[in-house]
């Protein structure tokens, strides 16, 4: 009879106190879900309003880059057409040699 009474009574207690906490937690939560619900709508509606204008604020943005990059790129090709001219390279100079050196090797 033990045995029986360590499985039965724990059971009873667990559905006694699974009622209870239903029936206190939808009572609690009855008092609470319009103050609750407007804050949660109004942070909502601050969110979308915060959404949309950074929205606009990319696309603003994006064509400002757009604008930049065909600057840019109108640039390049102006530099491009308009480059110098490379300068020539100098001829190399025949290198100095001594009038000594020239008597040895026999030209005059």
């Amino acid at each position: 009879m033990s045995s029986i009474s360590c499985i039965i009574i724990p059971a009873i207690v667990g559905v006694i106190c699974g009622i209870l906490g239903y029936l206190i937690g939808r009572m609690a939560w009855n008092g609470t879900e319009g103050v609750r619900g407007s804050t949660l709508k109004a942070e909502l509606d601050a969110c979308r309003s915060h959404s949309k204008s950074l929205k606009a604020s990319v696309e603003n943005l994006e064509s400002e880059l757009a604008a930049a990059n065909l600057s840019n790129a109108a640039m390049l090709a102006a530099s491009k057409a308009v480059q110098k001219p490379k300068p020539k390279p100098k001829p190399k100079a025949e290198p100095k040699v001594a009038p000594k050196t020239k008597a040895a090797g026999g030209k005059k």
